[in-house]
């Protein structure tokens, strides 16, 4: 069985704020976000990792299935640190490294949104590249506060800031990779 792309949503007439901020029509330098958000009911879980909990809250304008219509303004400052997070982590898949590394540390901006792990993961991952000792292990630090009570996983991330803490040479150590974003 053969399926058929969908139309992309310019070709329906539907301009998204994402296309504006991408070609720098509008600038991407708020948490509040105005116009029409079209947002699929599951996103709008109680935990913060979509940013959108506060959608929660407000009667959608409309519903079609699974998708809920919102009009207005909307305050969403952990879904605006999500989107510098995911926009750093794409830039990491290019191949040239001194992109990646100078990408991500200017935009993934975990202070936005502590309690995210995976940006706090990357960092360190990057910081032990460049043999920043004291910021690795904040880092990981920070990625094992915030991280989900898997005690694998937290072991992991304690084990590394133990080797961080002791290695003579951090830029040879391994780099963990979030088991959740695979």
């Amino acid at each position: 069985m053969t399926t058929l792309p969908l139309p992309k949503n310019s070709a329906r007439g539907v301009h998204t704020i994402g296309e504006k901020w991408k070609s720098g029509e509008l600038p991407d330098d708020s948490d509040t976000l105005t116009g029409t958000l079209i947002v699929e009911a599951i996103v709008l879980t109680p935990d913060e990792f979509f940013g959108l909990e506060s959608l929660q809250k407000i009667e959608p304008s409309e519903r079609f299935g699974n998708l809920l219509i919102f009009r207005g303004s909307f305050n969403l400052p952990i879904a605006h640190a999500n989107r510098f997070y995911w926009r750093a982590w794409i830039v990491c898949t290019i191949p040239n490294v001194v992109l990646r590394r100078r990408s991500f540390c200017s935009n993934a901006r975990p202070d936005l949104n502590p309690n995210f792990y995976p940006a706090w993961i990357e960092l360190g991952n990057l910081h032990a590249q460049r043999a920043e000792r004291d910021d690795a292990v904040h880092a990981f630090e920070n990625a094992l506060q915030h991280a989900p009570q898997v005690p694998t996983f937290r072991k992991i991330l304690a084990d590394q800031i133990s080797i961080l803490r002791t290695a003579p040479d951090i830029t040879t150590i391994h780099p963990i990779r979030d088991p959740f974003t695979e």
